[in-house]
């Protein structure tokens, strides 16, 4: 007498869980509609020990206001999983435990139905599907044999996942893991996937995948996902590769610390075609044969993204190192005064391109030495005594340490202009290697014109029957060269020079290149 009855809110706030001893459904509940504000703990477990999975199947007029929040929470192989609601939808849920968590709670906000939910036990010989709780809580495989084996997430995947798995292959005829995409796959771009190897890690965001090979016989993966709408997932194809039979891509060459040669033959040293973002290699090349004196190295292939990705090639010579820092593409060739060198390649997070095809070769005493250029070097240029047009030229590629003059003249007296055209091959290292046209106008002014960088030299026309050039390269890489078509023009046939062009006199060249090289040393 005189007792008041408990409303819903507070028997609900009183209810502290349950311990079912049956195999019964049981209805779990919130106050109908919710109360505010609320914090309510509660813990549900089955006794019987050969159930092994509880199905919860929600109400259809379960609604929480987006502020509010249920969570059921279990453990599954000593990690504690989570669902948080309404941050994902109701759907059917069947988790790998016969005990778990409840935590409701509330804040000043609008009244709603709150939750409703039957949980029906599962015994042994109940086979899940591959949802999600399945996939949160597979920790991984360790696979024996030689077989392509198939790893996924659920699909769709969930809001609100963080999932740790380890891949193992115990074979030791197995060098490498081929990792191919399923056509369907899909992660939301603020989601991720992230493989992890060897202290190389590749994350994929979004619904663009691409195929790679990672070396060795295990990797980890992890798997987040946020509070957004979930999509397909993952599948991903593993194909073991045995020994001798190693696929070359961005992660084998990651993996490679570089070589040391027994012999005295050339060797090839290539990037991936094309390389990958984010990369930094660094490897380590000798030859072990102590009359190796130094080393030819001449490029087959090379073309990178210019300025922000490079390969450089570092040796000691003495007590001194000497790099040679490349980007772009074009380049011929160099002699390093060692028998062996570090090699170093980085790429950022843009642009690629083909990479680098590289021979190395050993010179050693009795080597016959480089003779290509000394006829070019011995030419002092020429005199030219009719009106065809002419062609000089560079050798291709050109040699280190150049200084080379000459001097080209037309001697027939109608010849009033001269037209040099470059081939659009003509490539010369930027700013330390130089090309410079000079030539006398008429009223004694010596006017030069010089020429660095990658090709697309414009043509230049002079007035006058003859020019001096002069060809001064480091001791660096070297390129093309140049190939030049030197076409004279008569009194009758001389064009008028665009007013768009404008000569520089040879201390605007000058202060031109000293900025250019001040502007190239920052940027290195």
């Amino acid at each position: 007498i005189g007792e008041v009855p408990l409303t819903d809110c507070e028997r609900f706030e009183q209810d502290h869980g349950a311990t079912f001893e049956d195999m019964d459904t049981h209805t779990i509940q919130s106050s109908h509609p919710c109360c505010e504000p609320q914090k309510v703990h509660q813990r549900y477990n089955f006794t019987d020990s050969t159930i092994t999975h509880l199905r919860i199947v929600f109400a259809e007029e379960c609604n929480i206001e987006r502020f509010d929040s249920l969570r059921i929470s279990y453990e599954n192989n000593n990690t504690a999983v989570t669902w948080i609601y309404p941050w994902v939808a109701f759907d059917d849920l069947v988790i790998p435990n016969r005990a778990f968590n409840l935590t409701f709670s509330s804040e000043f906000s609008d009244h709603y139905y709150g939750y409703s939910f039957d949980v029906t036990p599962l015994t042994g010989d109940f086979e899940p599907p591959n949802d999600c709780v399945t996939f949160a809580g597979n920790p991984g495989e360790t696979f024996s044999g030689l077989d392509n084996h198939l790893i996924e997430s659920s699909h769709p995947y969930c809001d609100n996942m963080l999932v740790n798995q380890s891949y193992v292959f115990t074979n030791s005829s197995i060098n490498q893991i081929q990792m191919v995409f399923g056509s369907q796959t899909d992660i939301v771009g603020q989601d991720s996937l992230t493989i992890s190897h060897g202290g190389i890690v590749k994350t994929f965001r979004g619904p663009d995948f691409s195929n790679f090979v990672i070396a060795g016989r295990e990797f980890d993966l992890t798997f987040r996902s946020n509070y957004s709408n979930s999509v397909w997932g993952y599948s991903i194809y593993l194909i073991p590769v045995e020994k001798g039979s190693e696929i070359f891509d961005c992660d084998t060459w990651q993996a490679q610390d570089g070589a040391n040669f027994n012999d005295t033959s050339s060797h090839v040293i290539s990037s991936p075609h094309p390389y990958c973002n984010y990369m930094t290699i660094s490897q380590h090349y000798s030859f072990s044969n102590e009359t190796v004196t130094e080393i030819q190295i001449e490029f087959d292939l090379f073309s990178v993204e210019n300025w922000y990705d490079s390969l450089e090639i570092t040796y000691e010579v003495g007590n001194r190192h000497v790099t040679h820092s490349l980007t772009g593409s074009d380049f011929g060739g160099f002699i390093i005064e060692s028998r062996e060198f570090d090699l170093v390649f980085n790429s950022d997070y843009s642009n690629t391109d083909y990479g680098f095809d590289m021979t190395v070769t050993p010179l050693f005493v009795g080597s016959e030495p480089d003779t290509r250029c000394d006829s070019y070097k011995a030419n002092p240029g020429a005199t030219f005594s009719g009106l065809d047009a002419q062609v000089i030229e560079s050798p291709h590629p050109y040699c280190s340490d150049l200084n080379v003059s000459q001097h080209y003249s037309f001697t027939d007296s109608s010849v009033t202009q001269l037209t040099l055209s470059f081939d659009l091959e003509s490539s010369i290292e930027v700013v330390f290697d130089m090309l410079t046209i000079s030539h006398t106008k008429a009223d004694g002014t010596e006017v030069g014109n010089r020429y660095s960088g990658d090709g697309d030299f414009s043509e230049l026309v002079i007035d006058t029957d003859e020019f001096d050039l002069k060809f001064v390269t480091d001791s660096i890489y070297t390129m093309y060269g140049y190939r030049i078509t030197v076409i004279p023009g008569t009194v009758t046939t001389v064009t008028t020079q665009s007013q768009c062009k404008q000569t520089m006199t040879q201390e605007d060249l000058d202060n031109e290149m000293l900025m250019l090289r001040e502007y190239y040393y920052k940027l290195n």
